[in-house]
């Protein structure tokens, strides 16, 4: 959110190509027939942590939110 705002176009550029190496690697997870949500999580995590300056608390509990609404949407229980 606003903390992508004040990334430098550098910054920027290195976490959407993070963001999109977590989302092939986690919809490779996906077609799974057993997902390991701790896998996910640990991938965003990884992702998130290439921000410089976020709260490590706000990468865990941010990791785990959109690991449980990923798993949401693919109904894999």
């Amino acid at each position: 959110g606003d903390f992508y705002q004040q990334l430098t176009a550098t910054q920027k550029d290195n976490f959407k190509k993070q963001g999109e190496i977590a989302a092939s690697r986690i919809s490779k997870l996906l077609t799974n027939t057993k997902v390991k949500i701790k896998e996910i999580v640990n991938i965003i995590k990884y992702w998130l942590k290439s921000v410089p300056g976020l709260n490590k608390f706000f990468i865990e509990q941010s990791a785990k939110i959109k690991a449980d609404k990923i798993l949401l949407k693919t109904d894999k229980f």
